[in-house]
């Protein structure tokens, strides 16, 4: 096995890999994986996945569908499904009942 080695993340050093991880909070293979692909600030800093679709629901603009969703009480995919067909009003807490 190698010796630990310094892992630099948003500026603070830590002892290893595993140092950085506990510190975080977050699992190892997640420091590891991020090294590996060069993007280590991301690392525990919820930017997991792609960044949100903005969305006009309602009368106001929202900075993702899934944002918008939480917001109204109605699934992200419903979001996405009443904006294919055009539709951008929604009964709050509707759950899929759309005007």
């Amino acid at each position: 096995m190698p010796a630990p080695q310094p892992t630099l993340i948003r500026g603070t050093v830590y002892p290893s890999q595993a140092a950085a991880a506990r510190a975080i909070g977050v699992h190892h293979a997640t420091v590891h994986q991020a090294l590996e692909r060069g993007k280590p600030d991301g690392i525990g800093a919820g930017l997991i996945g792609r960044p949100g679709i903005p969305c006009y629901i309602n009368g106001k603009s929202w900075p993702s569908r899934a944002a918008a969703a939480r917001a109204i009480g109605v699934r992200p995919a419903s979001i996405g499904k009443a904006l294919e067909a055009g539709r951008t009003v929604v009964r709050v807490g509707g759950v899929g009942e759309w005007l």
